[in-house]
């Protein structure tokens, strides 16, 4: 059996926070609202209608790739980190540097879904620090 360290654990579970992420931004209720149908002067006002809608029901399917990106650099770093043989590239920096990517792409889109994905940024850029710190050695 196969013993994984804190890195491995790290990048694996920073590439199933973002897939977990992109599924409930993608099938979850993102808008909600609320309305009442109009009535004469002097008439009863109906009862509220409330109605919710996910992001690809109100801006579409092109909306996914807004979700693949941090997908696939997590995968990247995955493939990289369970691979990638480790005298042959240094996986450390390339995890860190993936994970500041990501953070740079997680600070743009803060307003929307980068807030989301902050946790998988920082488990990728720490897995990067631990994994290069331990090369030194």
């Amino acid at each position: 059996m196969k013993r994984y360290d804190a890195a491995v654990i790290l990048v694996v579970s920073a590439h199933v926070l973002a897939l977990a992420a992109a599924i409930f931004l993608a099938l979850g209720p993102a808008y909600q609202g609320e309305s009442v149908a109009a009535v004469a002067s002097g008439g009863v006002a109906g009862k509220p209608v409330q109605t919710t809608a996910t992001l690809i029901e109100v801006d579409g399917t092109r909306v996914l790739y807004r979700f693949l990106g941090p997908v696939l650099l997590t995968a990247l770093a995955a493939l990289a980190i369970t691979v990638v043989r480790a005298d042959s590239v240094r996986r450390g920096p390339l995890v860190l540097a993936l994970g500041v990517l990501l953070l740079a792409f997680c600070i743009a889109a803060l307003p929307s879904i980068g807030l989301f994905l902050l946790p998988v940024a920082f488990a990728l850029i720490i897995a990067g620090v631990v994994m290069s710190l331990r090369r030194r050695r």
